[in-house]
């Protein structure tokens, strides 16, 4: 397949998606534990402070002294993309400072919902594999469904 471009034929190239090396299971109560065990390690309380009320005013209170007020010019829209690049940005820095006391928690718990065991998991050259099941684990509808009820607890 080609297109004409200003007088020239560029070829278009079709990226087609590997099949990915894993697969998940439906999550079940016995997960349930060592997802708890690792929510707690990375910090829930730190978590759920990076959506405060408290939080989110710090964030607003520093755009309007830098940029007035808010309210004109389009700097409302502005103000809302601040405060949610700041609240992600904080929860961003909370996973990360507390990831490394979950490690082996994770490869276990990546393990025990896949196909693969946990030496398939840390294999050398396997990194970018490891975040993509970790971002399709957070993905699954029985793990939003996990934090859903398991934020009740906290209300």
């Amino acid at each position: 397949m080609s297109e004409a471009t200003v007088g020239k034929t560029v070829d278009t190239v079709e990226i087609v998606e590997a099949e990915k090396p894993y697969h998940f299971r439906k999550l079940g109560a016995e997960d349930i534990f060592l997802m708890v065990k690792i929510v707690n390690k990375i910090g829930y309380q730190r978590l759920k402070g990076c959506f405060s009320g408290k939080n989110i005013a710090g964030i607003i209170d520093s755009f309007t002294s830098e940029n007035g007020d808010g309210k004109d010019g389009g700097k409302a829209e502005a103000l809302l993309a601040t405060v949610g690049v700041g609240v992600v940005m904080d929860a961003v820095g909370v996973l990360l400072e507390n990831l490394p006391a979950c490690e082996n928690d994770i490869y276990h718990m990546l393990a025990n919902t896949s196909n693969l065991d946990v030496d398939d998991i840390k294999a050398p050259g396997n990194g970018v594999m490891f975040f993509e099941m970790i971002v399709d684990f957070l993905k699954k509808e029985e793990f939003k469904d996990f934090i859903k009820v398991a934020s009740k607890l906290f209300k």
